[in-house]
């Protein structure tokens, strides 16, 4: 991932064996290492990391953490 080489990226330990999960890495967008507002939160697909990569704010990103938790995406196809 050239953006961010120096992301570290997660997988769900609830991923079986990890080949089939999303995968994700908090890195900071802009120059200040303190300022926690300016992380962004990338998401992958861990079948293929050299694929795209979507990038959220924290705001979108806990946004969509409530909209699982809430079960706002179980009608998706």
């Amino acid at each position: 991932m050239p953006e961010h080489p120096h992301a570290v990226w997660r997988t769900s330990s609830l991923s079986a064996n990890g080949a089939d999960c999303v995968q994700v890495a908090v890195v900071n967008g802009s120059d200040s290492h303190k300022n926690r507002a300016s992380r962004l939160f990338l998401v992958r697909d861990s079948k293929n990391p050299d694929g795209g990569v979507l990038t959220f704010t924290p705001g979108e990103w806990h946004a969509f953490l409530d909209g699982v938790r809430d079960d706002k995406f179980s009608d998706l196809p």
